[in-house]
């Protein structure tokens, strides 16, 4: 870390409590977004974890923990990087739009390690939006995929 990085993270710990009083939502969300990347950056993830999980918007904050999902499992947390994927299943259950929460359950999955990500396909199969859910599937799953594609292409296929 040099010591732009180091600047970066010292204005980030002392703009996340202004960013929290932000009125557009939107804007709060995307500025914490900002805060806790430059924390991670920092090699701050507990921090950076604390700031993602202020964040209002579900599927900002959801796209977050994948992040530190990402940067756990880098870095052979498992401990934080179960954590993480409770904090981030919390937060993809808290997205209203059933295609929205199981492309971000996707991208949770292609993040996690094997046990939660396949939770993450199967929460993401649970929306109804099944196809959002295939590339993780093939990474988790694949055995399961062929199956699936088999089926389908049985049902298609001329009698």
């Amino acid at each position: 870390m040099d010591a732009a990085d180091v600047e970066a993270a010292r204005l980030a710990l002392d703009m996340a409590p202004t960013a929290r009083v932000i009125n557009d939502r939107m804007r709060q969300a995307r500025v914490l977004t900002q805060l806790s990347r430059t924390m991670l950056k920092a090699n701050n993830p507990d921090r950076a974890a604390e700031i993602a999980d202020d964040i209002a918007h579900p599927q900002l904050r959801t796209r977050m923990f994948s992040e530190l999902i990402r940067a756990a499992m880098s870095r052979n947390d498992h401990t934080r990087v179960a954590t993480l994927a409770r904090q981030a299943e919390a937060a993809a259950a808290s997205i209203p739009d059933p295609g929205q929460q199981a492309e971000s359950l996707a991208d949770l999955a292609l993040a996690a390690e094997d046990a939660a990500a396949r939770r993450f396909v199967a929460l993401a199969f649970s929306t109804g939006r099944w196809t959002a859910s295939l590339r993780a599937l093939a990474r988790v799953q694949p055995d399961t995929l062929l199956l699936l594609a088999n089926e389908q292409m049985s049902r298609t296929a001329p009698l």
